[in-house]
């Protein structure tokens, strides 16, 4: 059977529900077609004309395309307008407050395993802020607190810059590594200087776990930046870069 094209017929949604990631599924019912299942293709998405219309139980004017005869069929909605139903104008309220906000402390979790960390915790919490009340001594001690690691956060040096530089270094003492021996002090050095990126990548994945996303929940460190370089940076650590026999 041709497909045919119905325009201007009244309806409501009673239900809508999620087909895809911009598209819905809504069950209709029309005045001379009954009940009738209509995909809304692309409604979902900010920019869509159907997105403020296809509400729940509002008068619409809907137009689509039947494709076939029988039960279970869903027919692709072609168009869609709102008819009205009262007589008052939609209005946006925005309620606002002069009060001044406290601007928001944010704990890093990372910081625990920086190095003066503890010993900044332990002097503000050896301080006598001279209250008998239990509840007035916790929150002075937390207040100062936040400031003393607010002061303390800004002498830590960016990790990005940190593992930048570090890396340079790496590879200066591997390109020199190429033209002539290296003595025992650099290859020391570049040791410490491995083990110094690995703790600043913990740091970086710490930071970026506590800011996590629907990503991490599902995937975990699976195929992330932050464990690519983990593991690049460990690669490096367990690579023979000499092999020297007998004769030297």
């Amino acid at each position: 059977m041709p497909a045919r094209r119905i325009a201007e017929e009244p309806a409501y949604v009673l239900h809508r529900y999620d087909w895809s990631e911009s598209s819905l599924i809504l069950d209709v019912f029309t005045r001379h077609y009954g009940r009738v299942a209509l995909v809304a293709k692309g409604a979902k998405k900010p920019t869509s004309n159907f997105r403020p219309v296809l509400l729940p139980l509002q008068p619409l004017r809907v137009g689509y395309t039947v494709t076939a005869e029988g039960l279970g069929e869903v027919h692709p909605l072609k168009g869609a307008e709102w008819v009205g139903g009262h007589d008052h104008v939609p209005c946006v309220v925005k309620i606002d407050t002069k009060i001044p906000k406290s601007p928001i402390f944010r704990f890093e979790n990372f910081w625990v395993e920086a190095q003066g960390f503890f010993e900044v915790v332990q002097q503000v919490w050896m301080l006598d802020p001279g209250f008998h009340d239990p509840a007035k001594y916790i929150s002075y001690k937390l207040k100062i607190l936040r400031k003393k690691l607010k002061l303390w956060s800004k002498n830590l040096s960016r990790i990005v810059l940190l593992l930048s530089n570090s890396n340079k270094v790496i590879d200066f003492i591997d390109l020199l590594e190429e033209e002539r021996c290296i003595s025992l002090i650099e290859w020391n050095f570049r040791e410490v200087v491995k083990h110094c990126i690995l703790k600043l990548l913990e740091f970086r994945k710490i930071y970026w776990k506590k800011r996590c996303t629907n990503r991490w929940m599902m995937l975990g460190e699976e195929n992330t930046k932050s464990f690519q370089s983990i593991a690049t940076e460990r690669y490096r650590i367990n690579t023979v870069s000499q092999i020297l026999n007998q004769n030297g």
